[in-house]
C-alpha cells in the first residue's frame, strides 16, 4: 500500500522514444514530496533499462509478468495507491515544472472537486495549445458528448474515488479514463485549471491513434449505460450505430439516416432533460448537440445539395436551431462552396 499525500502514476509499454523526457519532467517538479509509481506492462523495447537507469528514492518500480494493457495496468496501480491525491502521467508526455504544485494547491482549495485537468500544449510536429475553459457545470454537460479532460493532465482526489468505490473501467483497454470520468460525475464534479501545465504528445503509436475505433465503441457503450441508468431506456443495435456515427462524425450510408439520428437525439435529449440525478446546462447541451450536427453534415459533404435539402427539412423549422443560427449559416455556406460534390 502506498499512502503518502501525493503519488504519481505512470503506465509504460514500449515507450523508449519518449520515456526519458517524460520521467525527467516528473523528477524536475518544483513540488518534490511524492512517490512516483512506474508500472512496466511487459515492454519488449529498452523501456525497462531507461527506468532502471534512475537512482531516485521516490521511484517505485513494478513490472507486470505479462502484457495486460495500459488501462488494466493503471487500474492495478490505482488499487495499490492510498494517497490523498494521485497525479496521472503518461510515458510520452511532458509535465511542466509547476504542474504538481499548481494542481495540489488547487485541490487543497477545492475539496468539492473530484478530478482536475489542465490546459496543455500539443506536440504534433510542432507545438500548439488547447485552452478550453469551462465551468464545472459546462464540463458535466460536455462529458455527455465527449471526454472533457485529457487523462494525462489530471490530478485525482483519491479519497473521493475510494469513498464511492470508483476506478478506471476494467472492461475498457481504451477509453477507461472516460468511463471513470462519467462514473465520477454521478457523485461529484470535474474541473479544468486554466493554466498550461503539460505537453500532450500525439503520435501514431499511441493507443488513441492505433485503436480509435475501439475507443469510440467503448465511449458509446459508456454513454448508453449512463442513459440507461438515468432514464431506464433501451437502445437497439441500430441506435447504437447511429449514436456512434453522430458522436464521432462518421460517414453515413444515405441522407435519410439523418432522420433516424434526429429521432435518436430527441430520445436522448428527453432522457437528460427530464431526469434530476445528473446536473447539466440545458442551453449548453443544445449548443453542443447542434455543433456536432453541423460537423456531421459537413463531414458528409459528398451528398451535396441533397444533404442540404435533408438538413433544411429536418431542422429548418426547429426553433432551437435559431439559438445557434451561426451553425446553420456555416452549413449553408459550406454546401454552396462545395456544390459540385456528388448528390447522394
Amino acid at each position: 500500500m502506498i499512502s503518502d499525500k501525493v503519488s504519481v502514476l505512470m503506465g509504460v509499454y514500449n515507450s523508449e522514444l519518449y520515456l526519458k523526457e517524460a520521467i525527467d519532467s516528473i523528477l524536475s517538479q518544483s513540488f518534490k514530496d511524492f512517490k512516483f509509481v512506474i508500472i512496466n506492462d511487459g515492454s519488449t523495447d529498452d523501456s525497462e533499462q531507461i527506468i532502471l537507469s534512475y537512482n531516485d528514492v521516490r521511484i517505485i518500480y513494478l513490472k507486470n509478468s505479462e502484457n495486460i494493457g495500459i488501462g488494466r495496468t493503471v487500474r492495478k496501480g490505482m488499487e495499490m495507491i492510498h494517497s490523498k491525491y494521485v497525479i496521472r502521467v503518461d510515458s510520452d508526455d511532458i509535465s511542466y515544472p509547476e504542474r504538481f504544485a499548481t494542481q495540489i494547491d488547487f485541490m487543497d482549495r477545492h475539496p468539492e472537486i473530484a478530478v482536475a485537468g489542465t490546459h496543455f500544449d500539443v506536440i504534433w510536429g510542432e507545438y500548439r495549445s488547447s485552452e478550453l475553459t469551462e465551468t464545472p457545470l459546462e464540463i458535466r454537460t460536455r462529458a455527455l458528448f465527449e471526454c472533457p479532460i485529457i487523462q494525462p493532465s489530471i490530478i485525482i482526489n483519491n479519497d473521493f474515488l475510494r469513498k464511492h468505490n470508483l476506478n478506471y473501467d476494467f472492461r475498457f483497454e481504451v477509453a477507461g479514463d472516460y468511463g471513470l470520468f462519467m462514473d465520477t460525475l454521478m457523485f461529484g464534479d470535474l474541473a479544468i485549471i486554466p493554466k498550461k501545465l503539460m505537453a500532450y504528445r500525439k503520435h501514431k503509436g499511441q493507443l488513441s491513434s492505433t485503436k480509435y475505433t475501439l475507443q469510440d465503441e467503448n465511449s458509446t457503450t459508456k454513454r448508453i449505460e449512463i442513459l440507461s441508468k438515468l432514464g431506464g431506456a433501451i437502445f437497439n443495435k441500430r441506435e447504437r450505430t447511429l449514436y456512434m456515427q453522430y458522436s464521432f462524425h462518421r460517414k453515413l450510408e444515405k441522407t435519410s439516416d439523418f432522420l433516424e439520428i434526429k429521432i435518436l437525439l430527441k430520445k436522448i435529449r428527453n432522457i437528460y432533460f427530464k431526469q434530476n440525478l445528473y446536473l447539466l446546462d440545458k442551453k449548453y447541451y443544445l449548443k453542443l448537440e447542434y455543433e456536432r450536427l453541423e460537423i456531421l453534415f459537413i463531414e458528409n459533404k459528398i451528398h451535396g445539395f441533397s444533404l442540404l435539402r435533408e438538413y433544411l427539412v429536418l431542422y429548418g423549422f426547429d426553433f432551437r436551431i435559431f439559438l445557434f443560427l451561426g451553425l446553420s449559416l456555416r452549413v449553408l455556406k459550406y454546401t454552396f462552396l462545395h456544390g459540385k460534390a456528388k448528390s447522394g
